[in-house]
């Protein structure tokens, strides 16, 4: 295909180039539109799309034309982002400038282009994982909440802690014992909730329970401690990978372009709106409600949108140097992994299957700055199957 090209602008924002095409390039894609667009049209006396082809063009009118420069656009424009290694980060946009049978096609493509990151030394990262052990206390206080929700009010109130007399000093008044007792007259015969109940674990109470391996407190706290240590290696371990990411994006430089940020956090304006509207809530009200304006949560949702975007963009550079890739086999072991029918279908769709795949990257990623923070090697998915294959 005949074309010629001029790069106007390229910079952190934005790069835009003007694209010349001759005219006679315009009809094999006027022919595939016309193709496309032909097959309905009914002219009177004549099968659909089979009419004369002037009566057809003239039906279709404009439609035609647009059609054919939405298949032009992207050909002479795809060919020269490989010619030239652009990566747009954001949507291309086309502009159409002339159209003329004389002096052809001329139009531009606008976009924002990948910005570049630079890593830092990521395996002089500073950042260690800590595991708080349980203390006794908290461990008795999860056993006590498992008593509580699992028996009957009247069960625990035979363990309950029989209140201690009182000093002289911390009597109550004439009064307030009166009203007490007005009170305990009418309570009586209430049993108090499993709340409100204060007792001390013992080997007869965790037997109530009817547990088959903890049937005494020594083994139920061991049960619940290795419990809640889980539970801490897990919070700890979530911790540690936030951390190191944080540590990561800054370490790294990153020329973001403002126009990234300002779309991303308009996003979130959006949805901030977007749920105000569902509520029937104004938005000035409801900031005047939590002491925030309209300027505070713009300036809150541009500091948002820049960490989330620097985040990917350092995550898909760690996957870009250490070359990790997803394959087709592990995108459709996530879909089939979804257990409703609908949603598990509504991911079939190319948008759908390739937000999963920059999920799968980044989780990647992550795994490969364990890796080296770490100082350990680990076996890939795609070395195993290499193994495997030679075996």
């Amino acid at each position: 295909m005949k074309y010629e090209y001029k790069v106007l602008k390229k910079d952190t924002e934005q790069t835009e180039i003007e694209i010349s095409v001759p005219f006679i390039e315009f009809d094999k894609f006027k022919e595939d539109a016309f193709k496309e667009l032909a097959e309905p049209i009914v002219i009177p006396g004549f099968r659909p799309g089979k009419g004369p082809r002037e009566s057809i063009e003239k039906k279709l009118g404009e439609k035609l034309i647009n059609r054919s420069i939405e298949k032009l656009f992207p050909v002479p424009a795809m060919e020269i982002l490989t010619k030239e290694d652009l990566k747009p980060i954001s949507r291309v946009k086309y502009e159409l400038s002339k159209f003329d049978l004389k002096e052809g096609i001329a139009y531009k493509i606008i976009f924002t282009e990948y910005p570049i990151v630079t890593l830092g030394d990521l395996s002089k990262l500073n950042v260690k994982k800590e595991i708080e052990k349980s203390k006794t206390e908290d461990i008795d206080m999860v056993i006590k909440n498992i008593v509580r929700s699992s028996l009957k009010p009247e069960v625990l109130k035979k363990y309950e802690i029989k209140q201690k007399v009182q000093s002289t000093k911390s009597k109550k008044s004439d009064s307030e014992q009166e009203e007490k007792g007005k009170n305990d007259s009418k309570s009586k015969n209430e049993t108090p909730k499993a709340e409100a109940i204060e007792f001390d674990l013992s080997d007869e109470l965790i037997k109530e329970l009817g547990y088959k391996k903890e049937k005494t407190v020594v083994e139920m706290r061991k049960q619940v401690e290795e419990r809640l240590a889980g539970i801490k290696e897990k919070q700890a371990e979530d911790k540690y990978i936030e951390e190191l990411i944080t540590k990561a994006v800054e370490a790294a430089k990153v020329d973001l372009p403002k126009s990234l940020i300002q779309n991303e956090a308009r996003l979130y304006e959006e949805d901030f709106n977007s749920r105000l509207k569902e509520l029937n809530l104004d938005a000035d009200t409801f900031l005047k409600t939590q002491g925030s304006s309209i300027e505070d949560k713009k300036k809150e949702w541009t500091k948002q949108a820049e960490g989330k975007i620097k985040t990917e963009l350092v995550l898909y550079q760690i996957a870009t140097d250490h070359k990790l890739d997803v394959e087709e086999e592990e995108i459709e072991t996530e879909i089939n992994a979804i257990t409703d029918e609908k949603v598990r279908s509504s991911y079939q769709r190319g948008d759908a299957k390739n937000y999963i795949r920059s999920v799968l990257i980044k989780r990647k990623a992550v795994e490969k700055l364990k890796e080296i923070v770490d100082g350990k090697k680990s076996v890939t998915k795609n070395v195993e199957k290499k193994v495997a294959t030679k075996k």
